[in-house]
Order: structure tokens, then sequence, then C-alpha cells
């Protein structure tokens, strides 16, 4: 049915008598309506656009509201029908609603109170300023040693269970710590660069020494890596470039990477690795790197060719 059809027929159906009304507006046997609302929509852009044509008013959903008395002042207000059928009680306010329901909630019942000494007596509570007062709110289950710096600390019972995760650790100055080293990680592993120096470095390492021998960029300390190690030898070696030292673009955090250089640092010392650092400030250059090597190899292989 096009366009002009549905409006005709529209215009017909009311002139008999019948409301237009867009929840029974569907193609049924029931109804006997030949459209569908999917094809109003289709054709006229929004049920308001079809009902402004065919009725020639603007379509607004009718919401009547009546005078009720408040429960607890008795003030008169204006409330909607549908919001009056929800509720048992009728407020005029959120304050009106609470006054009205303290006052007819009536003194605890004896037998709750004797559950509610059991209870307490079953299961003493402790504060850690006051061990003798009681709260209600604060359980502590026990002492744990933190994971990360070592300290004895009490962890509540209710932050241990349920849908929160375990207590490990003693504030969120260590979680701060942990998460910091756990997201330098990835971030270290997933942006590995490799300068043109630090490669040629390498290579002069795998020349002396053999292929078998040294290892580029293997995260084997915790997950942090090194860019030149010689397991045999247990050494070691970071080629930093001038990012290490200068802030080289506008969303590069130095602060950010020295963090990780010292993290680093201290992890591949943990392993009982010496560590080499070599300072590069320029770009590719072999005699540079020529230069760094042989320094380095006097120092720790003076005796190889």
């Amino acid at each position: 049915m096009d366009k002009d059809k549905i409006i005709n027929w529209t215009k017909k159906y009311i002139e008999e008598g019948n409301k237009l009304v867009q929840n029974k507006f569907n193609s049924s046997s029931k109804n006997n309506i030949p459209v569908s609302l999917r094809q109003v929509r289709k054709n006229f852009g929004s049920w308001a656009n079809f009902y402004k044509i065919c009725v020639g008013q603007d379509f607004c959903k009718p919401q009547k509201s009546i005078e009720v008395n408040c429960e607890n002042c008795n003030k008169l207000f204006k409330r909607q029908i549908c919001q009056i059928k929800k509720c048992k009680n009728n407020f005029c306010s959120r304050s009106c609603n609470a006054t009205f329901t303290n006052s007819n909630r009536g003194p605890m019942k004896e037998e709750s109170k004797q559950k509610l000494r059991e209870y307490y007596k079953n299961n003493p509570r402790k504060t850690i300023n006051n061990p003798k007062k009681t709260n209600n709110h604060v359980i502590f289950l026990d002492s744990k040693k933190c994971y990360e710096c070592g300290t004895i600390f009490e962890y509540n019972i209710h932050s241990s269970t349920g849908k929160y995760r375990e207590i490990n650790y003693c504030s969120n100055k260590c979680i701060g710590k942990v998460g910091g080293r756990i997201g330098g990680k990835i971030s270290a592993a997933l942006n590995v660069r490799r300068s043109k120096n630090e490669i040629y470095f390498a290579d002069l390492c795998i020349e002396l020494l053999g292929e078998k021998e040294v290892l580029t960029n293997e995260p084997m300390f915790d997950g942090w890596d090194a860019d030149v190690i010689i397991p045999k030898y247990k050494l070691a070696i970071l080629w930093n470039g001038i990012w290490h030292y200068q802030k080289v673009r506008h969303k590069h955090s130095l602060e950010q990477v020295q963090s990780r250089d010292r993290i680093k640092a201290k992890i591949i010392e943990k392993y009982d690795y010496e560590l080499y650092i070599i300072k590069d400030m320029g770009r590719y250059n072999k005699k540079f790197v020529t230069e760094q090597f042989n320094i380095f190899k006097n120092i720790y292989f003076p005796n190889l060719n």
C-alpha cells in the first residue's frame, strides 16, 4: 500500500469512530488493519508525522494527574495516576517518606535483640585504634605480610570475600608500585625499538663471542629485557638513546622512561647480572659504536681477539 492509500484508509478509519492508537496499529486479523507500524514509519518517517497528517494535530502521550494528600504532612499535591497505582502511600517529598516510615517502624522486638546479642557474642569484633571497642562494620580476619614491602598488616574480611579480590598489599602505594612494574613490562614488550647503533654493537659482540653466547632483547628478568645479554659471563648491556635522557616528543614522558630504567636496573641486579650502560646521544655512527665496543671489550674481554 502506497502513502496516499494509507492516508485515505486511516482518515476513513477515524471517521468510522475508531481511535488511532500506536500500540494497536499493526496488520493482524484481530483489528483488520491492512498496514503495519513499520510501513507507517517507512513512508512517513515517524509515528508523530503520520498522526499529524491524518488527525491534524501533534501527537502527545496523555499523562493524567490528580490531587492527593501527603500521608505525613497532609499537604495537597499533584501526582500521576500511574505513580499512585505503583505505590501504597503518597508523599510530597523524600523527607516526608522517611519521617512516616521511621515513625511507624516501632521498637525492635525482644527476640530480635536476643539474636543480635548472641551473634555479637559468638563473633567478637575489634578496630585498629581501639581493640576493645566494637564496630558493626569492621571485622578484621587475620594479619598478613605485604607482597611488596613485607609489612605485617591486618585485612578486612569484607574486602577479602564476595565481590572483592583478595587483599595482598598493605596500602594503595604498594599496589601502585606493582601496577607500575606490570604496566612497564607490558609497554616495554610492545615497544621494542632497536637503533642501528645498537644492532651494530650486538653484531660486534656476536662476532667476538659467537652467536650462541649473545642474546638480544630477551625478556628474562621477570619480563624485563636488556638490549644485549651474555648469560655465560652474567653481563647485561643497555644501549640507552637520547630519549632516556631528554624529552624528544610532545607526548614523550621522560620521568616515566627514567622510572622504568631504574626498576629494570634493580631487577637485573637481583639476578646477579652486572649491568653495563652505554649512553648514545647521536645518530647512526659506526665509529662511535666501534669505540664503545673497544672500551667494553678492554674491560671484560681483554684477552680475546
